[in-house]
């Protein structure tokens, strides 16, 4: 069984960066998991610190990005991010 964490992200790169340093701290990543990042047309630079973030922690494994360049809103968003999930 495989677990897919969906984040929906606008402009909030400071609370993404926690959020995935939350979700490998408690040790799922050893798990069958992937972490969709959605990012509903953010002005900041979220997915560029998510990014460094995964290139300096190697046990981060498995992120998908989705950028999309308009904001569709969250449930929208959540829907784009669970049709590219595995299944």
């Amino acid at each position: 069984m495989k677990l897919s964490i969906i984040i929906l992200n606008y402009n909030s790169g400071t609370y993404l960066a926690s959020c995935l340093s939350s979700i490998y701290a408690s040790k799922l990543h050893k798990y069958l998991i992937e972490v969709i990042v959605v990012d509903n047309a953010s002005t900041d630079k979220s997915i560029k610190l998510t990014k460094k973030i995964e290139k300096s922690n190697p046990s981060i494994i498995n992120i998908k990005y989705l950028i999309l360049k308009t904001n569709i809103g969250f449930s929208a968003g959540n829907n784009r991010g669970v049709k590219i999930s595995s299944p």
